[in-house]
């Protein structure tokens, strides 16, 4: 129960236990059931369920507690709760008619009409004629399909209770179903004259004008419920949710902007940067969201949203920076346990293992069964290689969440990484059953067909998400790629038009077909494709990058620089042609315009690593060193556990300075990375000790770097120089003539001549 809940129920209890003080069990127990109907009513819920539950504890064998707290239950949107008390009432008084239609109802709200619907009929024996069991039975039978069974039923008890809402929706409802649109109306505005002061009749009028096409009706009923209760955030969602359906896009944004002004409620701020989001793009969402924050820069829910939008716009360096800082004001509240588990799966995107696995730690410290939680360790386990403590985790989701078929496809993936095929299968087609039309688990169970080598089940896996999904291009796109494992390019490559007729705009199957008919040495064709793909689509910033790329192999450095430029434009957010069009000015010797492009990538997009590295690449390459130390310097302030950035900085440090403190931060970074095992982590241990002047240190650690990599120059570069300063000339001679031999350039190339011919004319 929450803290407010305990406090408000010690509250009540207190106070009505001084009331109490010395009257028998059964007085107390009648206060209490008594005391905590008129909290239900005056809308006190709290209160009312601690009373109620007091009244249980007195005499368990009170039917009338037990409605009273499912009643309450329900109140506190606690459906489950709710129909074990109505159910407990019922093995007391199977007679109580109120107990069966609130279970009736609970069963209706899960989709069981069969259970609701048997509750009704045997309850109408004991009551004929009563009218919420009546109306349980209507909505069973029409949820059934039988609406000419359901009508009579509900006409009986709007007869009997013509004021009662359930009811009263329940007919209008069931009356515009049978296409009576104005029987709908007439009813529900009938109830409302009667009781001007109902909202929820209100709601059920609205509902029956907007499907009756009465749209600035409906809005005028809506509005009404507002002006009567301004200060709840629901009334005013629901007028803009209806003036959107109406198409009236300005009206459902000042709906939602004067809720705003009038309550400053958090999901009115949601929803309306939501629904700019969604009207008018990203970037009006995201400069609401920077207005909102601008006043309350500490809002949680807001800086939540805002990363959710850095995320979906690839700016995941500062998605990181608002989950840190939501973390440092939420701690383990609510908030900061969700952005730890948003952080969480960017660091396992990134790969950063260590970093999400104490992300995932802290929030299962704050509560052990989380869900979310154990979903990422059991993802983490399997990313270290150990299916089992997957799969132990998995199953305990499953226990907590058995018709999440999210679940189902992660102990799929365990299972597989397990070897247990057949079973990994199963859990995949348990999946489906639960979520018959769920591309990602259809595609899941075909990606372990392919690797089984089972092409006709993945030929049917394909075909089934067709079916399913006929509008989706994976469809097609998956049956293109059991073709070409067939070897069957014609095939494919039909398969492959048919998922772009689908959805032009993807860019996975314009990507095999251009991968195919460059293989088949038709590049004209994949250019002429990309071409059309373009007309179609002018804002196709992935069409304009495969062709540049194409124009790229082709020597045609004008061309392609002009298209990657045109897919930052189209694109800014995406990375991937910025670094290729600095790679191409790279080629044409041109690195202060690589720099300018990287730079201006690195602003667009949120600094990904990526960028990064290439920047700090060519940065080392024109001579600039001190440059690519504050960019990892900068970088490592937003991620400071990244172990590329870390390892970067570290062979930055070590191969331009040589002064002892800048030699011993490089060593401190190293040390920070783990991973001892890496070639690259031993090599720049290595280097570091050469530095430092240990070369006793230094020639073991690079002679492991080496063995892992015995084909790298550089490594056969360093262990030489290592072991010539420390005296072993003839495995420095050996070494360094396998680097200087190889042709390929490396850092120290000129050194290592040198100190080659060194040791040739000694000896």
């Amino acid at each position: 129960m929450h803290q407010s809940w305990r406090r408000a129920a010690a509250v009540a209890v207190a106070a009505a236990g001084l009331q109490l003080a010395g009257c028998g069990t059964a007085q107390r127990e009648a206060h209490y059931r008594a005391s905590a109907a008129r909290l239900l009513d005056d809308g006190k819920f709290q209160q009312a369920y601690a009373l109620a539950h007091r009244a249980i504890e007195l005499d368990p064998r009170d039917a009338r507690a037990r409605l009273l707290a499912a009643r309450v239950a329900e109140r506190l949107h606690d459906p489950k709760g709710a129909l074990e008390q109505y159910l407990a009432a019922l093995q007391l008084d199977p007679a109580l008619a109120a107990a069966r239609a609130g279970a009736g109802r609970i069963y209706l709200y899960a989709r069981q009409a069969e259970q609701a619907l048997g509750l009704a009929e045997q309850g109408l024996q004991f009551a004929p004629g009563d009218p919420q069991l009546l109306a349980v039975r209507a909505a069973a039978r029409a949820e059934r399909g039988d609406l000419q069974a359901a009508l009579p039923d509900a006409e009986a008890a709007a007869r009997a209770e013509p004021d009662d809402a359930y009811i009263v929706g329940l007919l209008s409802g069931l009356y515009a179903r049978a296409g009576q649109t104005d029987k709908a109306v007439a009813v529900a505005a009938a109830a409302v004259d009667r009781a001007q002061w109902s909202i929820a009749l209100r709601y059920v009028l609205a509902e029956a004008l907007a499907g009756a096409k009465r749209g600035a009706e409906a809005a005028a009923q809506l509005r009404e419920i507002v002006a009567t209760e301004p200060r709840v955030a629901a009334h005013r969602l629901r007028l803009a949710r209806l003036l959107d359906t109406q198409g009236d896009a300005a009206g459902a944004e000042r709906a939602l902007r004067d809720g705003v002004d009038a309550t400053h409620d958090d999901a009115l701020k949601l929803a309306l940067v939501q629904y700019l989001g969604e009207r008018q793009g990203p970037s009006a969402a995201r400069g609401q969201l920077h207005r909102f924050l601008d006043a309350e820069p500490d809002n949680d829910n807001l800086n939540l949203l805002l990363a959710g939008y850095s995320e979906r716009a690839g700016a995941v360096t500062e998605a990181e920076q608002l989950y840190r800082a939501v973390i440092a004001h939420s701690g383990v509240r609510e908030r900061g346990l969700a952005a730890r588990l948003r952080l969480a799966r960017l660091r396992i995107a990134a790969r950063d293992g260590t970093t999400a696995g104490q992300l995932v730690a802290e929030v299962l410290r704050a509560r052990p069964q989380d869900a979310d939680a154990l979903l990422l360790r059991a993802d983490l386990a399997l990313a270290d290689g150990k299916p089992a403590a997957a799969i132990t985790d998995l199953q305990a989701i499953q226990r907590a969440r058995p018709e999440d078929p999210a679940v189902l496809r992660v102990l799929a993936r365990a299972q597989q990484a397990g070897g247990q095929i057949e079973l990994a299968a199963q859990s995949l087609r348990a999946a489906l059953a639960r979520a018959p039309g769920d591309a990602a688990t259809f595609e899941q169970l075909f990606r372990l067909q392919m690797q089984q080598q089972d092409y006709a089940q993945a030929h049917a896996t394909a075909a089934a998400l067709q079916q399913a999904q006929p509008k989706l291009a994976l469809g097609p796109y998956l049956d293109g790629q059991v073709y070409e494992a067939e070897q069957q390019g014609d095939a494919a490559l039909a398969s492959y038009e048919r998922a772009l007729q689908l959805q032009p705009e993807v860019v996975e199957p314009l990507t095999a077909l251009v991968r195919l008919q460059l293989a088949a040495r038709h590049p004209e064709r994949a250019l002429a494709r990309l071409d059309a793909a373009i007309a179609a689509s002018p804002g196709n910033a992935p069409a304009r990058n495969l062709k540049a790329e194409i124009l790229l192999t082709q020597k045609r450095y004008d061309e392609a620089a002009t298209l990657f430029g045109e897919a930052t434009a189209l694109l800014p957010s995406w990375p991937v042609p910025y670094r290729r069009l600095a790679t191409l000015q790279m080629l044409q010797k041109q690195p202060e315009a690589a720099i300018t492009t990287l730079t201006r990538g690195l602003a667009a997009t949120g600094s990904p690593l990526e960028l990064v590295t290439d920047l700090g690449a060519v940065y080392e390459a024109v001579g600039k060193p001190d440059e690519a130390i504050r960019l990892y310097d900068d970088y490592l302030k937003s991620d400071p556990k990244s172990p590329i950035a870390l390892h970067n900085l570290a062979t930055l440090l070590s191969s331009y300075r040589s002064d002892p403190a800048s030699l011993e931060r490089a060593a401190q970074l190293v040390a920070a990375i783990g991973a001892a095992d890496d070639p690259r982590v031993l090599d720049t241990r290595g280097w570091i000790a050469f530095r430092s002047g240990d070369y006793a240190q230094a020639v073991p650690l690079l002679q492991q770097a080496l063995e892992r990599v015995p084909d790298s120059p550089l490594l056969h570069y360093r262990l030489g120089m290592a072991q010539y300063k420390s005296g072993d000339a003839a495995g420095a001679r050996r070494n360094l003539e396998v680097a200087v031999k190889s042709g390929r350039g490396f850092p120290g190339v000129d050194d290592a001549r040198a100190t080659l011919a060194t040791l040739r004319r000694s000896g």
